[in-house]
């Protein structure tokens, strides 16, 4: 598997740049997905590259003792209660009120490891050698928490940067282009708001039947 860097489509096929080199093909289906969206707020990277901050929950050590889980969707609060099912004790912070699938806040509500702090913001992270100090301003006013490790979960974006310098790519309800040789199929032609990787799944093999259809033509 390699990672596409940037896509290039002229009149003769498509050239794929990767950490590895170049790749040459005649047609090419873009299904990158979607990518987590970054927290916006100072130290972010610093965490990120110390493994002090997470974007998957999966990441996560498993011997994680306390941990803030930054967004209030249901990804958010399905994390923190995969954190405290793990035997940490969570803090999850959202800018505004919860919301989501009824059932699934109030089992976060109701489970003892886990303290909801709505209407706050995270400002900035302070990484040190054991965790991270994140620092907040919320309804009773700006404070900070020492935490082992922060997850993030605020949204998610399409995986669109191999296409971004393509200057107006219009993708047709077919998945095709106004470009003959590429294609474009799952999450990213929906704008990130396709979630269910089935149905995204889906979406992608009809687009390669579409495309087998126009090269044994």
């Amino acid at each position: 598997m390699r990672r596409v860097l940037k896509l290039d489509v002229d009149r003769g096929g498509v050239t794929l740049h990767t950490m590895e080199g170049t790749l040459r093909t005649r047609y090419c289906i873009f299904a990158a997905g979607t990518e987590p969206v970054r927290l916006p707020a100072e130290g972010e990277i610093e965490a990120l590259e110390a493994n002090r901050l997470f974007y998957e929950v999966a990441d996560v050590p498993q011997q994680a003792r306390k941990a803030v889980v930054v967004g209030g969707g249901e990804i958010a609060q399905d994390y923190a209660l995969s954190l405290a099912a793990g035997g940490a004790d969570v803090i999850i912070v959202a800018r505004s009120a919860l919301r989501g699938v009824k059932a699934l806040t109030q089992r976060l509500l109701q489970t003892k490891r886990i303290q909801v702090r709505q209407g706050t913001q995270v400002l900035a992270l302070r990484t040190k050698p054991d965790g991270v100090e994140v620092l907040y301003d919320g309804a009773e006013g700006k404070g900070a928490e020492k935490v082992e490790f922060v997850v993030v979960a605020i949204g998610r974006k399409a995986a669109d940067a191999p296409l971004r310098h393509i200057r107006n790519l219009r993708i047709r309800s077919d998945g095709s282009t106004v470009l003959r040789r590429l294609y474009v199929a799952g999450s990213f032609r929906f704008s990130a708001e396709l979630r269910h990787i089935a149905v995204a799944a889906g979406d992608g093999l009809a687009c390669a039947c579409r495309l087998l259809r126009r090269l044994v033509k």
